[in-house]
């Protein structure tokens, strides 16, 4: 198993905290933790979007991304989405837990998209942190706040059949969805580790005639009593 550090924290403790994407022996990229956008200081092990997307180069033909994230920073999530986009193979996209923020519009660059059972999508508006010194500053700030919403709404609309002011009105309200509520939504192909198939079960021919004069005896509530009764004696319990 090959991993890239994309961050990592020493704790008041003496342990280190390590945020990973790594590449399994099953030709999977795993995305278990925040995306980060750079090196925060020279001693930082961090890995940059442009190094995973150059390790991605070198990726198989079929290409499976699992993802557990809270999201992360716009901009590097949006370079990782286009370069899935742009992989020459068959991406598939699965959420084995959380699907936050940005790490939910990137799941979206796979040609077939599956969500665990259990696992939760989150949608919501991009936050701006922005120092205003200025009126002029506010309005520059809203455009641009506008533009990374704007943005990620087309790729909703693009990867979906969802309409724009639907979007918007989900990301507004900050919506969480259920694994099925999301394959509704159309955000998903599937529900993955779901209900166990029956269809063995429904082709059985059996006829109604046969259900309906099936001998099934009633326990004898009595006897059962006695028993339960008789253990009683037998046991300290």
């Amino acid at each position: 198993m090959e991993s890239l550090v994309l961050n990592r924290k020493s704790l008041p403790s003496g342990d280190t905290l390590e945020c990973k994407v790594t590449f399994n022996a099953s030709n999977e990229l795993m995305i278990y933790d925040v995306i980060m956008p750079y090196k925060w200081s020279a001693e930082d092990t961090a890995v940059t979007p442009d190094q995973v997307l150059n390790f991605m180069k070198d990726a198989p033909a079929d290409l499976t991304v699992r993802i557990n994230s809270a999201g992360g920073e716009v901009g590097s999530a949006l370079a990782i989405y286009n370069r899935l986009l742009e992989h020459p193979g068959k991406v598939t996209t699965i959420v084995d837990g959380y699907a936050f923020s940005s790490a939910g519009w990137l799941a979206l660059a796979g040609a077939d998209r599956q969500i665990c059972n259990g696992g939760l999508f989150m949608m919501h508006n991009p936050y701006l942190y922005e120092k205003i010194d200025s009126l002029a500053k506010i309005e520059n700030v809203k455009n641009r706040w506008e533009s990374h919403r704007n943005s990620i709404v087309d790729i909703f609309t693009t990867r979906t059949s969802m309409e724009a002011d639907e979007v918007t009105n989900l990301m507004e309200a900050e919506t969480y969805l259920s694994a099925q509520e999301a394959v509704d939504k159309g955000l998903f192909n599937s529900v993955r580790n779901g209900r166990p198939e029956t269809a063995i079960l429904n082709c059985l021919d059996i006829p109604v005639a046969a259900v309906n004069k099936a001998d099934i005896p009633r326990p004898d509530v009595q006897a059962l009593r006695l028993r339960a009764l008789n253990l009683r004696k037998k046991f300290v319990l």
